[in-house]
């Protein structure tokens, strides 16, 4: 049997661009869309969208992002009882985190949301919210009816119709104890958006205008023309009467020679 490979291989290799950060211990990690790790720095990454959900199992660059379940507690009354043994070697129930915020994410994409989600919390999912455009944080609870949810959030959001919110609104949206069964309406409260966390929008400060000079004002008061002012004024000013001499009338020349002779 004999087998024709091809002589040349190409690989084509895209590199990762930076589009989320998130705090963990000992500074922020950069990650990727796929949340891939890419770096890890200090300072926190200028530009990207913030994530929320507690410390990761690695943070170490090329690692994808996971998350660990706590180990079930146990109380010390279960640990002193017959079946201590047993609830020891019970095993963390399977972490939600990682697998909820992919949902989030890309049901934010499929409402066309995504890129104006500018901070995600989901360290608790049963308290999942996200941040829109730095403005209006909205609370989702849990992902429960979760298409039903982000369908009014694109209505209210996006303004689609003049009867949502304007685009210099700012406050917050709860959406969290909504159901399509349900009776209970959303509750839009204009204000400062407020996150499970407790995060607080970070002020945009705005420099300082300085003042413009005249231009004219500006040229006067340049050193050449200082120093040309200064030489100006000092010099004295010139008098035509004594600046030159007077030629001699005919009658005092005649007087000269006769005195001469």
């Amino acid at each position: 049997m004999e087998r024709q490979y091809p002589g040349t291989v190409v690989v084509q290799v895209t590199e990762a661009r930076p589009t989320y950060a998130m705090q963990v211990e000992g500074g922020w990690l950069t990650l990727s869309a796929s949340l891939k790790i890419l770096s890890k720095d200090a300072a926190q990454p200028a530009g990207l969208a913030t994530l929320y959900g507690g410390e990761p199992v690695s943070t170490t660059p090329g690692e994808q992002l996971d998350f660990a379940a706590a180990p079930a507690a146990s109380s010390a009354a279960a640990s002193e009882s017959a079946d201590s043994a047993a609830s020891s070697e019970t095993e963390a129930e399977t972490d939600q985190r990682l697998e909820s915020l992919n949902t989030l994410m890309s049901a934010l994409d499929s409402y066309g949301m995504l890129g104006d989600a500018t901070r995600m919390e989901f360290a608790d999912t049963e308290e999942m919210a996200f941040l829109y455009q730095d403005r209006i944080s909205v609370l989702l609870g849990t992902l429960n009816e979760l298409d039903y949810k982000l369908k009014l959030a694109q209505y209210v959001l996006l303004n689609q119709d003049g009867k949502g919110c304007a685009a210099t609104d700012t406050g917050l949206l709860d959406l969290s104890h909504l159901s399509a069964s349900s009776t209970r309406k959303f509750r839009f409260a204009q204000g400062e958006p407020t996150l499970p966390s407790g995060y607080l929008v970070p002020e945009v400060s705005t420099p300082e205008e300085t003042p413009v000079e005249n231009p004219d004002a500006a040229e006067a008061d340049s050193p050449a023309d200082a120093e040309l002012s200064a030489e100006t004024s000092a010099a004295p000013e010139a008098d035509p009467a004594a600046g030159a001499e007077t030629p001699p009338t005919e009658e005092a020349a005649n007087q000269e020679t006769t005195n001469q002779g």
